[in-house]
């Protein structure tokens, strides 16, 4: 999807979804039997597998029992799959394996100048399902995609549950990223369903990082309830210029988080040499999914149900422009969220076209053209928009904007165009 298609063009990850997303229900098997099937009793034999090299396209099945990761095996004790490796537990009982990450210190997490995965996937096709995975606050995330050769790269990741153990809130269930120039142009489809996922940093992310220019995440989400995070989803772009997330969720649950959900087009929060966040595109269009009761104070910066901003530069003037948000709300719930310190105040909808909320003087603009585009249909809890064209405000002539288009019964189009 390019960043001038429509908001619902999301063909790429609804096309990937529609085959297997029937094959994931509860009780019902991922797919067809894998040829290479091994089974694993212990977490030696998981250890083993996981890092034969010649165990390409090999599904590994997990029998029922408690597989906990030490620092003692390679890679620091993480996870990282071979090009085209599932793990896979009980089918139908998403109890039956528990993988504990807690005893890895936190150096098993340093890869390069970033905290990677406890389990890493991103070469080729991977699926991990029916898991449930106890946290690390120290990783970055429980499942990554920190592994790659350049080469468009699918996750499938269902039926799993995971929680962070403990009050710090630092990691991540899911982090679907391209990170640095490495990973520049890459696709990733990422499919995320039947999930639970609560007590950290973020339930879901979805994010275009340091250099990865004209990167692209294409992802479909559904039947997932993210709780008790710091963020339920995150979906964005941080030092990128042209790069591309879309999210498709249908029935998903945000519920009891600081924020439900965050979508930013292009970030700059700490600045890196020269690098801007120019050209780039955030989707999210939902379907069915409840957004509720957020603004849990947690200490993250934003809260509330959902945030969207164009172009964010907290303390980097004119460093993000011509980025573009687009949500899409159809059918949904979005109700009962919270401003984290002012319990009485609604806050269910967000908007910023630009905002640099470090800002000394008014010339101090995150950046121009940015525009966010907001659509809510037929939704059971339509929220109310609380929108903000540009911290510090933009002089004359402004262009950075924001649209809503409200349609309470299909076919009663109500738009509010707001450019200044």
């Amino acid at each position: 999807m390019s960043k001038n298609s429509p908001a619902t063009d999301f063909n790429r990850g609804q096309s990937t979804a529609a085959v297997k997303t029937e094959k994931s229900k509860p009780g019902k098997p991922s797919g067809d039997a894998a040829p290479n099937v091994v089974q694993v009793r212990n977490v030696a034999q998981l250890y083993d597998e996981v890092n034969k090299t010649t165990n390409i396209g090999v599904t590994i099945e997990l029998q029922a029992g408690y597989y906990e990761l030490s620092p003692a095996w390679p890679n620091g004790g993480r996870l990282d799959l071979q090009p085209d490796m599932n793990l896979v537990g009980v089918i139908g009982d998403q109890g039956a394996v528990t993988i504990d990450t807690q005893k890895l210190p936190a150096q098993s997490f340093v890869v390069g100048s970033f905290r990677g995965g406890s389990i890493r996937v991103g070469l080729g096709s991977n699926a991990i399902e029916w898991l449930t995975i106890i946290g690390n606050p120290a990783a970055g995330a429980a499942i990554a995609t920190d592994l790659s050769d350049g080469s468009p790269t699918t996750i499938r990741v269902a039926n799993v549950t995971w929680s962070e153990p403990g009050t710090a809130r630092t990691s991540r269930a899911v982090d679907i990223k391209n990170l640095g120039a490495s990973m520049a142009g890459r696709s990733v489809d990422a499919v995320i369903e039947w999930c639970d996922f609560s007590q950290g940093q973020m339930g879901m992310r979805f994010a275009n990082f340091d250099g990865a220019n004209g990167g692209e995440i294409h992802a479909v989400t559904k039947n997932n309830r993210c709780h008790d995070n710091k963020a339920g989803c995150f979906l964005g772009n941080n030092l990128t210029d042209s790069a591309i997330v879309d999210v498709s969720s249908d029935t998903d649950t945000f519920i009891g988080n600081e924020t439900g959900c965050a979508i930013t087009g292009g970030t700059v929060i700490t600045q890196t040499a020269t690098l801007v966040s120019n050209g780039n595109t955030a989707a999210f269009v939902a379907r069915n999914t409840t957004v509720e009761n957020n603004g849990v104070s947690f200490g993250a910066i934003d809260s509330g149900g959902i945030v969207a901003v164009g172009g964010d530069a907290p303390g980097n003037p004119n460093t993000t422009s011509s980025n573009f948000v687009s949500v899409r709300l159809e059918d949904c719930s979005v109700k009962d969220n919270k401003v984290a310190k002012d319990a009485n105040k609604v806050h269910d909808f967000i908007a910023f076209a630009a905002r640099n909320t470090k800002y000394t003087a008014s010339t101090e603009m995150a950046g121009t053209h940015n525009t966010v585009a907001i659509e809510l249909y037929n939704n059971k809890a339509t929220p109310i928009v609380e929108q903000t064209i540009s911290l510090p405000p933009e002089p004359p002539k402004p262009t950075n904007k924001i649209t809503i288009t409200t349609v309470k019964r299909r076919g009663d189009v109500q738009p509010d165009s707001t450019p200044a």
